[in-house]
């Protein structure tokens, strides 16, 4: 498998940014080279956290205000009680896909999985 070598990667463990966000926002930041104050960017986490975003998903649906998450033409799925911030199944490799979900998500994203865990060792 060839993956392009010619842009700069920087690989960010979805695991890694659930367990030290803010750091791993710094190190994003630096990537880009954005400087951006710590206290701003435990702001930024804060506001993005599941809680936070729900909260403002509702807050944008009762007043029917269009944002990040409330789209007048999606009013029915809203009544019917869809949302944009839905469940965020944990660990879904496990717990949501069946064993030849398991197989076959292995067998089409294993090697870009390994070489990705290659670039953060």
């Amino acid at each position: 498998m060839n993956f392009q070598r010619d842009l700069p990667v920087l690989v960010v463990r979805y695991e890694m940014l659930r367990v030290e966000p803010v750091k791993q926002l710094a190190r994003i930041c630096d990537f880009l080279d954005e400087k951006i104050a710590p206290d701003r960017l435990e702001l930024a986490v804060r506001q993005s956290s599941v809680g936070a975003m729900r909260e403002q998903e509702q807050h944008e649906i009762a007043a029917k205000q269009s944002g990040a998450f409330y789209r007048p033409q999606l009013e029915t799925g809203y009544e019917q009680g869809f949302r944009f911030v839905g469940r965020l199944n944990t660990n879904s490799y496990a717990t949501v896909l069946t064993d030849e979900e398991r197989r076959e998500a292995d067998r089409v994203f294993g090697p870009l999985l390994a070489h990705v865990d290659r670039l953060s060792g």
